[in-house]
């Protein structure tokens, strides 16, 4: 029977297969990449395998190593999970929840949940991995994040719908407030946009943006083609400064920019809106410290301007 001594040959192998890098993992368990070697090389020794071909770059499971790595998983899973078992009493959990989440929550969201959960279990700490939502999506399957705190347009079919909800919020327009364009009602509807020039957030070398594109189908207005798109919400914002653009932007991603001298007008079209949650893999043991972060992030109540969804 194969005799594997140490956890660590575990988590170097788990790291290895995940990152497809034996530096890349060795930079990940702030280890040296000979150690991370040595631990892989001990435990096919020990195993009786060849579990990562290292004649391809990047380094990939072998058919054995595909199988294995499930198991080793969900052994430093149950490790884990154990440990924090030990120390179930309030206030005494200890170990690090890996979040991902997208800018716009990282800035007006996760310190209010930072706060919250220090007063509950000041021993837990936590690390922030900001991506886009569907980069959370992959993330989550892979084990590379605990749990994701993501956003998705309720029309958008092809996002996963979060496993709990914790609030919708509105699409906005943007105006600078001395704009010969600025809307005279407090609400505006996608026909008021028509002949304008938009600009949106949204990842560059594609031609629409999923997210984006749900939203611009449902609004079913002949819309002139967004011509302007960057990654960061801020600069859109500044953007609107010179009139030139009209950043049409989800509400929190507007409320965690300056925004001095511009208005935002909610779009109202029917319930479309943009629905945040939090959702972690259901596949895996979930450690204790991970359940109290999820419940944290869970009651933590939303950004000011926004309902939590009990109280919709």
């Amino acid at each position: 029977m194969a005799q594997i001594d140490r956890a660590e040959w575990l988590e170097s192998f788990v790291a290895v297969a995940r990152y497809t890098s034996f530096s890349a993992a060795a930079h990940a368990l702030h280890r040296s990449q000979s150690r991370v070697s040595s631990h892989v090389a001990s435990l096919e020794k020990a195993v009786g395998h060849t579990l990562i071909d290292r004649s391809t770059i990047p380094c990939q499971l072998t058919e054995k190593g595909s199988i294995f790595y499930q198991r080793a998983t969900e052994i430093l899973d149950l490790i884990k999970t154990s440990v924090s078992e030990l120390s179930s009493e309030p206030g005494s959990l200890t170990g690090t929840v890996v979040v991902g989440t997208i800018p716009s929550i990282s800035a007006e969201f996760i310190p209010d949940v930072a706060i919250s959960l220090h007063h509950k279990e000041p021993n837990i700490g936590f690390s922030i991995i900001e991506r886009t939502s569907r980069e959370l999506s992959s993330l989550l399957l892979s084990g590379d994040i605990d749990l994701a705190i993501y956003s998705r347009a309720i029309d958008d079919t092809s996002m996963a719908k979060p496993l709990h909800t914790l609030w919708f919020e509105p699409y906005v327009a943007v105006f600078p407030e001395d704009s010969p364009d600025l809307p005279t009602k407090p609400r505006v509807t996608p026909e008021d946009l028509l002949g304008l020039n938009l600009a949106v957030t949204g990842a560059p070398g594609r031609k629409r943006d999923p997210e984006w594109a749900a939203v611009l189908d449902a609004w079913h207005a002949d819309i002139a083609p967004v011509k302007f798109r960057t990654e960061q919400p801020q600069t859109l914002i500044n953007m609107a400064r010179s009139g030139l653009l009209v950043p049409v932007i989800n509400y929190l991603a507007y409320e965690s920019c300056r925004h001095e001298n511009l208005r935002a007008f909610p779009i109202e079209h029917g319930n479309l809106q943009r629905e945040v949650g939090v959702s972690w893999n259901q596949s895996r043991h979930m450690p204790l410290e991970v359940q109290r972060m999820i419940e944290t992030i869970i009651h933590t109540p939303p950004p000011a301007g926004l309902s939590a969804v009990q109280d919709v």
